[in-house]
């Protein structure tokens, strides 16, 4: 009876049926992207102990969210140059931009961490999604007297 109640709520209301969209597409999204990130296997676990297993996933996870957070700095980085160089960025604009963008990582190149220096500091800014649009759009805002603003 709950099924078939919340079946005849999904069909009668589009707004439902949109937001239930837009959350699986985010998530389809993301699980694309730890798919990608997965070095070698095509994401395949070889490893047959659970505790292994748990390993890859979580480090897995954690490189897709670090490559995330390193694009969600670039592109406020780069809307915050554009805004200072006279181009506002309207919320339409921001919304269209994905942190799931990965045509400018080398997945197996190398790299030289400097651990020594220390990324510049970020204070967030949460702004209202476009009309007509669910969630919420987080755009990264560099603080004031950073050498990103």
């Amino acid at each position: 009876m709950v099924r078939t109640w919340f079946l005849l709520q999904y069909i009668a209301n589009l707004e439902l049926r949109h937001e239930i969209q837009t959350a699986t597409t985010k998530s389809e999204r993301f699980n694309q992207f730890v798919r990608w990130v997965s070095f070698g296997g095509d994401s395949v676990i070889a490893e047959n102990v659970r505790d292994e297993q748990r390993k890859f996933i979580q480090y897995n996870h954690r490189v897709a969210n670090l490559l995330l957070f390193h694009n969600l700095v670039s592109m406020t980085r780069a809307m915050r140059k554009r805004e200072a160089d006279g181009y506002p960025v309207s919320d339409e604009l921001a919304a269209a931009f994905s942190p799931y963008s990965n045509e400018h990582i080398h997945r197996f190149g190398n790299y030289h961490p400097n651990f020594s220096r220390m990324p510049d500091p970020v204070a967030l800014e949460f702004r209202k999604p476009p009309q007509g649009e669910t969630g919420r759009i987080l755009v990264m805002m560099p603080q004031a007297g950073s050498k990103s603003a």
